[in-house]
């Protein structure tokens, strides 16, 4: 497979590699400044653009290298952080609109296909403060 240039933004939890998918203003690069400062031990992988590849049958996600360690945050413009080279996918979060997040929602829902690999899904709203614990409770099951 060849490198895949996404509109997403990707942070590392642990061993956890967060894909953040989302339509551009739907809070990725917020959420990522929130989950490398608060109390979550999040690193930031990739800002706005994540390039996806395949090592030894998982998918890799990280910074296109002219982004590596570069963080947009809004009013402030670009800054520099700390950043992994790359990380092992593992979870995908999907920034959608209060509306489409299911109460209960069913199995299929928590689930999503990328590039042929099947991940758990979150489905979030940004802009709720408990977005950031949202993640550490959907991290550990």
């Amino acid at each position: 497979m060849s490198p895949q240039n996404l509109h997403a933004s990707c942070v590392a939890i642990g061993d956890y590699g967060l894909l953040i998918r989302g339509a551009s203003g739907s809070g990725k690069s917020d959420l990522v400044l929130r989950l490398i400062d608060e109390n979550c031990n999040a690193t930031l992988v990739a800002d706005d653009q994540v390039m996806i590849t395949e090592e030894a049958g998982v998918l890799v996600a990280s910074p296109p290298q002219n982004l590596a360690g570069k963080l947009e945050i809004r009013g402030q413009g670009i800054v520099t952080r700390t950043y992994l080279a790359k990380v092992k996918l593992s979870h995908i979060i999907d920034l959608v609109a209060p509306a489409e997040i299911t109460r209960m929602p069913e199995m299929s829902e928590m689930q999503t296909t990328l590039l042929g690999f099947t991940f758990p899904r979150l489905k979030l709203n940004a802009d709720q403060a408990s977005a950031p614990a949202r993640i550490r409770a959907f991290l550990r099951g």
